[in-house]
């Protein structure tokens, strides 16, 4: 289990500090554990593929499967809120490196309230990962 969490973890939230292409058995754990989402969404294979390798959102249906999975995880309320602290111990779960994980915190801080001007919650997922990700390459690494 706690193998899958950091799976998904990596694929959807794109949140660990590397910048590494997922593998098949990623993508397929991806599609197993959002299985529900991708129902829900009406993603695509692309859409998933995207996540699992750490790509921002490029369709409506993409960006609705990343609020999906991250509401999943806890990391957005159904409010479309990000909760950095339930983020963090999801990052605690998978990540044994402090520097990293300090970046992480330190990234992940600085996304707190964003959200989309009109309040949709597939647009604030996205603009979540994308200010994740633009935090990560300010920090130095390749990708979040």
């Amino acid at each position: 289990m706690k193998y899958i969490l950091c799976v998904i973890c990596v694929s959807a939230v794109a949140i660990l500090l590397v910048s590494v292409n997922a593998g098949e058995e990623e993508e397929n754990m991806l599609r197993q554990v959002a299985g529900g989402c991708i129902n829900e969404t009406g993603a695509s294979d692309e859409d998933v593929a995207r996540m699992a390798n750490k790509k921002l959102p490029a369709t409506p249906e993409g960006k609705c499967f990343t609020f999906c999975v991250l509401h999943l995880f806890n990391c957005l309320t159904e409010d479309g809120n990000f909760q950095q602290e339930d983020f963090m111990n999801l990052m605690r779960m998978g990540i044994d490196n402090d520097t990293v994980l300090a970046a992480c915190d330190e990234v992940s801080k600085k996304c707190v309230g964003t959200k989309s001007s009109d309040d949709n919650n597939c647009e604030t997922a996205a603009l979540l990962v994308k200010c994740l990700d633009d935090g990560a390459k300010e920090a130095g690494y390749e990708k979040f």
